[in-house]
């Protein structure tokens, strides 16, 4: 077997060790840049515990946020991982993977699979990229059950998440680490990091330079990408039922994806807007066909406010029998509808999707000065979300 760690795999053991007898259990948080042998690290610590304890059957949880993410990720660098180390071991139930490891058992799971059912008892887990993961809710019940140890890792891709809280803990050791901290990185992969560096000049005249990717990817410090559109989210499992308004908006695609949304509105003292927004549907459609068998899949029974750029899709949508209306556009609607949605508190309902769009819906930045122009990109969800506000909104908040 070949076991070759790097050094935070020693610092992550060291700490066990020393601590081994406390009374708290052991939490190890691994921020950093891409490729800093984070993931690698704790599955050789994974092993190493394995090995400790073998034939005690002992229970290991690998979490991310999606069970989906879970295989196609994190599994699939534990099984890079086993394979460089020369480990020969068995996957069994590939819908729900599990490995027996020197006879400890190593479950994959998602997160939001697991969220509506009861944490089960652990001794080891570990949550990968957990910045991915909304709420501290979806990790507490785990981290309450687990006997031993928590380790957790991501890329500070935001500033500003509840998994830094852990960076306060007496009982938890936070590492930072960069893809200089891999001695087994290979050179190639080395130059595109570094392409990203905006100091570099021939960075900036092949057009890889890109500030937000140095900070976070390259020197693993916390960063949001520059000119996010909102900024404000508080991320919800499902739409509340005591809100007074609903509405449907609908954003056309083609190439693109065809958004659909579902807005309700809840106003506290009659000055302070809760706007809920979920994910209805997201796909590119090529016809209005396509468009018309969703809305009604869906069961939208209400009208719907449309993106006006396909006059020819609304009025069969109508001859379908579907309550469509245009949105009204004039030069500075869009800045419209924006600014609308920003005097709400946002509240989005969980979704891969709309995080995308969130974490990456800008306003244009030259020379490092942001521009009031948004770049039409990652903005499918939230136009539908805007047709929706100001076609049926607004005429419930006195600030428009």
């Amino acid at each position: 077997m070949i076991f070759d760690p790097n050094p935070l795999f020693y610092k992550m053991g060291l700490h066990v060790t020393d601590h081994k007898k406390d009374s708290d259990k052991i939490i190890i948080c691994n921020e950093g840049s891409t490729r800093s042998s984070k993931t690698w690290d704790t599955i050789h610590l994974i092993y190493a515990y394995c090995d400790a304890n073998r034939g005690k059957g002992k229970e290991l949880y690998i979490f991310r946020d999606t069970l989906t993410n879970c295989k196609d990720y994190t599994l699939k660098e534990f099984n890079n991982c086993f394979r460089a180390m020369g480990i020969n071991y068995l996957i069994k139930n590939p819908q729900k993977p599990e490995i027996n490891l020197l006879g400890n058992m190593l479950y994959f799971r998602g997160l939001i699979e697991e969220e509506k059912a009861e944490a089960a008892p652990s001794d080891f887990i570990f949550c990968n990229e957990m910045l991915d993961i909304d709420s501290y809710s979806m990790v507490a019940g785990w981290l309450m059950r687990c006997r031993e140890i928590f380790i957790a890792d991501w890329n500070p891709k935001f500033t500003d998440h509840w998994a830094y809280s852990f960076e306060k803990r007496p009982n938890c050791l936070f590492t930072h680490s960069t893809y200089k901290n891999n001695k087994h990185l290979q050179e190639s992969v080395i130059k595109d990091i570094e392409g990203y560096d905006p100091d570099n000049p021939i960075n900036v005249e092949n057009g890889t330079a890109d500030e937000y990717r140095h900070k976070v990817y390259a020197l693993g410090l916390r960063a949001s990408p520059e000119g996010l559109v909102f900024r404000d989210i508080t991320w919800v499992t499902d739409l509340p039922e005591d809100t007074e308004f609903q509405s449907y908006g609908i954003d056309f695609g083609e190439t693109n994806e065809t958004a659909i949304v579902e807005n309700r509105l809840k106003i506290i003292d009659g000055k302070f807007f809760h706007l809920y927004s979920r994910r209805l549907y997201y796909a590119s459609t090529e016809t209005s066909d396509q468009v018309i068998e969703a809305v009604k899949a869906l069961g939208i029974t209400k009208h719907v406010w449309c993106d006006n750029n396909k006059p020819g899709w609304i009025a069969d949508m109508r001859r379908a029998g579907i309550q469509a209306f245009p949105t009204k556009k004039f030069p500075g609607s869009r800045e419209f509808w924006i600014s609308t949605i920003k005097r709400c508190n946002i509240h989005i309902v969980r979704d891969a999707d709309y995080k995308k769009e969130a974490e990456n819906f800008r306003y244009r930045v030259v020379d490092g000065r942001q521009l009031s122009e948004t770049i039409k990109k990652y903005d499918h969800l939230w136009s539908a979300c805007g047709y929706s506000v100001v076609g049926d909104f607004r005429q419930h908040m006195p600030f428009i």
